[in-house]
């Protein structure tokens, strides 16, 4: 079923303003608390989560696997008992981590009616990115991108394996084996500054990582030397590479390791350009 048995970690850079869900929230006792519909779904009692609580892993595991796992009717009798109680509260509602969680809930609803994603906006990390922040997640960690865009990098599969949010297949018992359950929110990225034209976002992976270039008008940039290879995706602006290699919008261009580029623009706006590379901390 699985095309490759490489692993897959992933990063996600913001270019709008950036909406997901990632990683599993730190205390999981406090979602059967926040929300009676998971601890209605899945039959558990607090006391059970108690008696395991030096193992907040296990909690995590033991409660995931129990909500994805339930049948099918009962996750729709309890999502639509949840979104019937949020939509009676609407009004009521102010702007804390709680209330944005039953948001979030009923705007997977919308698009994923009776779907038993809807329960993990109460079990995921939510988080919000600005323009110019990124997350990354490690293999084995779940993840699902909600709104916006971004550019994303990832290492060297096409493995994916889902369980809800999609109309896709589903292959929820794997998923539910095959997690970390850690647990606590993502680290968010803002960039190292490497030089006025090159600001660059390294995730503790070997795979990869990725360099943001701008070049302003009449402006020539000299790129930093990556000694491994590296893609180059044209996000805005025209210009040349070492003078014969044209880019524009949409350009994507394979540079060998330990080439020496120089950036020219030709554009009466800024260059920007995403660069994919191998983590320096490789080498």
């Amino acid at each position: 079923m699985y095309k490759d048995a490489n692993h897959k970690p992933e990063m996600a850079l913001a270019v709008t303003e950036f909406e997901a869900m990632s990683g599993f929230i730190s205390e999981p006792k406090e979602a059967l608390e926040k929300c009676p519909e998971l601890k209605l779904l899945t039959g558990i009692r607090l006391e059970e989560m108690d008696a395991m609580k030096e193992d907040k892993k296990a909690q995590m595991k033991y409660l995931f696997t129990k909500v994805m796992l339930a049948e099918k009717e009962e996750v729709a009798k309890h999502v639509r008992a949840l979104v019937k109680r949020l939509k009676e509260a609407e009004g009521k509602r102010g702007n804390d981590d709680d209330d944005e969680r039953d948001r979030l809930a009923l705007r997977l609803n919308g698009q994923y009616p009776d779907d038993v994603g809807v329960m993990c906006a109460y079990l995921l990390n939510y988080i919000k990115l600005q323009p110019g922040e990124a997350v990354y997640m490690a293999a084995n960690e779940p993840h699902a991108y909600l709104d916006g865009e971004c550019v994303e990098v990832m290492a060297t599969s096409d493995n994916v394996v889902r369980a809800g949010l999609t109309p896709k297949a589903r292959d929820t018992e794997i998923l539910c084996d095959m997690l970390t359950y850690k647990l606590g929110k993502p680290e968010v990225l803002t960039g190292d500054v490497i030089d006025k034209n090159t600001k660059r976002y390294s995730p503790p992976f070997d795979e990869f990582e990725l360099e943001v270039i701008s070049c302003s008008k009449n402006e020539t940039a000299e790129l930093t030397v990556s000694q491994g290879p590296s893609i180059l995706l044209v996000k805005s602006g025209k210009g040349t590479l070492n003078d014969d290699v044209r880019i524009e919008k949409g350009s994507v261009v394979f540079a060998n390791a330990n080439e020496k580029m120089t950036l020219t623009n030709s554009d009466d706006g800024e260059v920007s350009i995403y660069r994919a590379q191998v983590n320096t901390r490789v080498f």
